[in-house]
């Protein structure tokens, strides 16, 4: 029997706002722009602003580790 990689584990989706889960980022928000293979293209969120450059995260690092993200909105 074969498994396959699970590609999104934590559902990411277009629009969701994600908060790093790293003390040397504290506070930092990001919102999904979209979705690019195994990565999403995310900016940075405040307040209801997107602004800065585009960054793109791996999905699998999208849960509330110490260098993860946890789910915001």
């Amino acid at each position: 029997m074969m498994t396959t990689k699970q590609t999104n584990p934590s559902g990411v989706r277009v629009g969701q706002v994600w908060e790093s889960c790293d003390k040397r980022e504290k506070g930092r928000r990001s919102i999904v722009e979209r979705i690019e293979g195994n990565k999403a293209v995310v900016r940075g969120w405040s307040m209801g602003n997107i602004s800065g450059p585009e960054r793109r995260i791996r999905l699998d690092r999208f849960r509330p580790i110490s260098t993860g993200y946890r789910l915001i909105r």
